[in-house]
């Protein structure tokens, strides 16, 4: 519910454990939604952090209705509050196209509610409490597509890759007043917290982690093989369901060439930073974004040490996983994934491809359901 006089806030709903398990594991691409419809509201100068809190943290909300609302960084003044309204409605053009719709978050200017498709895949919907957002969340869409579409562009492998790892946006449509915005739901956990999970808590065994590890190089390959970057790849934005890895937020997306070459924003840096934390490594094996090269050298050593004794790989393995690290140290445009990914542990240790995100028919790039926006 929304409260002008305290701030901003939002709920992703308890009525979710009155729902299936498998619908309540798809928050995580809910509360991303929900933020996206939440800046700043009540005062002129209210940014994100105005946002108090989300609820129901044990459904497994978080992630997806975190950024699906953080991007609507708009600023709403005092003025325009009586221009909300109170509550969304499940538009009637999307009746005939998905069933089983139920509100799982609510925000000051959005609302989303999870669906099923008539392939019985689960997607979530964002409806807006006010107008003019229709060319807004038109150009989010783009945004998403354009990478499914790049992908099919270069051939079924590489849209094989990418419909497995990365969501995309399936439509948008309404009208000014009553827009809405379709996307594959995806995503249980958080990569941070998987990492963190402890033995006998959730922890989790050897060989998810190398699985996770493998998936994520194959994401990052997907992403920069056809000309794109993340570069903002925190621990909320790679998500798990089980051992299978998904990417969310593409809010910060920029073509290969013009990526983050250093800090966090550099796609291998993260990279490196989730691996060690996967294993299990330590402090001393992390990627640090204040660090010395030469600390960083002695971390990158450390790390490969760790996997040699946690994963038991092999040295043409540390050989390709030493080109990302020396490239993170130096800041080089190319962040050699390529090279990692074509690795023989790493291919031994990917899952099949599942093309859980299908959009486009592979034969001519064109939807399979939804639309191009």
């Amino acid at each position: 519910s929304f409260m002008p006089q305290t701030g901003s806030y939002f709920v992703c709903k308890r009525g979710l454990h009155r729902k299936p398990f498998e619908m309540m594991w798809l928050g995580l691409a809910i509360c991303s939604f929900l933020f996206a419809g939440l800046a700043s509201v009540a005062t002129a100068h209210r940014t994100l952090s105005d946002i108090a809190e989300v609820l129901d943290t044990d459904s497994h909300m978080s992630a997806l209705v975190e950024i699906l609302l953080q991007n609507e960084d708009f600023e709403v003044k005092s003025d325009d509050e009586k221009l909300f309204r109170s509550k969304c409605h499940w538009p009637a053009a999307l009746k005939s196209r998905y069933t089983g719709e139920h509100e799982v978050g609510t925000g000051a200017t959005a609302c989303v509610y999870l669906a099923t498709d008539m392939e019985g895949k689960t997607v979530a919907v964002k409806l807006a409490k006010s107008a003019n957002k229709l060319e807004k969340w038109r150009e989010e869409c783009q945004n998403m597509q354009k990478l499914h579409l790049s992908a099919c562009a270069s051939g079924p492998n590489a849209l094989s890759l990418m419909e497995t790892y990365v969501p995309t946006c399936l439509e948008v449509g309404g009208t000014q007043n009553d827009p809405y915005y379709v996307m594959h739901a995806a995503g249980s956990q958080r990569i941070s917290k998987a990492a963190k999970a402890k033995e006998g808590k959730g922890a989790l065994s050897t060989a998810d982690q190398i699985k996770i590890f493998s998936q994520f190089v194959a994401a990052l390959y997907a992403l920069h093989s056809v000309g794109w970057g993340h570069n903002d790849l925190h621990g909320g934005n790679v998500v798990l369901q089980g051992s299978r890895l998904s990417l969310i937020d593409f809010g910060s997306l920029r073509t290969y060439s013009s990526s983050k070459t250093q800090g966090s924003k550099r796609d291998g840096n993260r990279l490196w930073e989730h691996t060690a934390k996967l294993a299990k490594c330590g402090k001393a094996s992390l990627w640090q974004k204040k660090a010395s090269n030469d600390v960083l050298q002695q971390h990158a050593d450390n790390l490969k040490q760790c996997l040699r004794n946690k994963w038991s790989v092999d040295e043409a393995f540390i050989s390709d996983l030493d080109i990302v690290l020396q490239a993170d140290i130096g800041g080089e445009q190319n962040q050699h994934m390529t090279e990692l990914f074509q690795n023989k542990f790493v291919q031994d240790h990917l899952p099949e491809l599942d093309h859980q995100f299908q959009w486009l028919a592979a034969d001519t790039c064109q939807p399979i359901k939804g639309s191009i926006a």
